[in-house]
């Protein structure tokens, strides 16, 4: 498909790391020598490529020395039937990091796409029906497990949600969480500010997000998560939740993709609300393609 041809593209290039990537042995694994001399540099080259524009732990160099022992994350909302472009940098970091030796999981949430992100909008997204949240959560899976291949593993937030009330939510997260800090997030603070406002609703959404991130850290050993930059406070509010619930931390942090915006494409293709799709169904390819072409960076 052409879109599988487009990813391909998009995540390698003269520079690829896959020239560098460490042997394995006839058992499937990776020589230690070998992953050592590629970790030292991997971060640095997702860095030169654009892909990185912040950090929140210098511990992502320790862990980088050691793939086999963690995992990494990125979270999809099923808020549409297809990803999108601006899904299209956070799959090919999750995808360099799988090449290096991590083990990649990409969370479709089923739960939080029934409340919706905040982040980045100017007013409430639309409530979605649980059978049309159902029905774009599986078609995002096959997408995500198409282009990842089947060493990614595709999880859905709602099943640990689906047993959980609301007073226990409440009592077992949500007593961690300050009023005072929750405000000063910037996707907060700037509908606040707004004429449509922010409900309670979405208010509350940086908490679920935070709790995937301890539920992935316990369950999975999952010490890296991935985002645009419109999710550094939802991702840093999960690395406090872990802190609080966990005596004794190991090392876990979180990495920032550059956002897609009028800055990268032309006015007329960024206006809210129009996204590209990555799959022929939705798009047509001579439509998608020179979205690319016109692109300014």
């Amino acid at each position: 498909m052409l879109s599988s041809r487009l990813f391909r593209a998009a995540a390698t290039s003269k520079r690829s790391i896959l020239s560098n990537s460490p042997r394995k042995t006839s058992r499937g694994r990776f020589h230690t020598s070998a992953l050592s001399r590629v970790s030292t540099a991997f971060i640095d080259e997702l860095k030169e490529r654009g892909l990185i524009t912040q950090i929140s732990s210098d511990t992502i160099h320790k862990l980088a020395t050691e793939p086999e022992k963690c995992a990494v994350y990125a979270g999809f909302d099923p808020t549409g039937p297809s990803l999108h472009i601006g899904h299209l940098l956070i799959i090919c970091t999750l995808a360099h990091f799988q090449r290096a030796g991590f083990k990649p999981i990409a969370l479709v949430g089923g739960a939080t796409g029934l409340i919706g992100d905040p982040s980045g909008r100017s007013d409430e997204r639309p409530l979605l029906d649980e059978e049309r949240v159902e029905f774009n959560r599986q078609s995002i899976h096959r997408s995500l497990a198409n282009m990842l291949g089947s060493s990614v593993e595709v999880v859905n937030n709602y099943d640990w949600y689906r047993d959980m009330s609301a007073v226990q939510f409440l009592r077992g997260v949500g007593r961690h969480f300050r009023l005072g800090t929750m405000l000063a997030k910037d996707s907060v603070k700037t509908r606040l500010d707004s004429e449509a406002g922010l409900s309670f609703t979405e208010f509350s959404y940086q908490m679920l997000q935070a709790y995937d991130f301890h539920h992935l850290y316990n369950e999975k050993n999952c010490k890296i998560q991935i985002g645009g930059n419109d999710q550094w406070g939802n991702i840093t509010a999960g690395i406090e939740l872990i802190r609080k619930l966990n005596v004794r931390l190991a090392q876990r942090c979180m990495l920032n993709n550059p956002n897609y915006s009028d800055r990268h494409f032309p006015q007329e293709i960024c206006r809210e609300g129009f996204f590209f799709f990555f799959f022929l169904v939705l798009d047509h390819p001579p439509i998608f393609f020179p979205c690319f072409c016109c692109c300014s960076c």
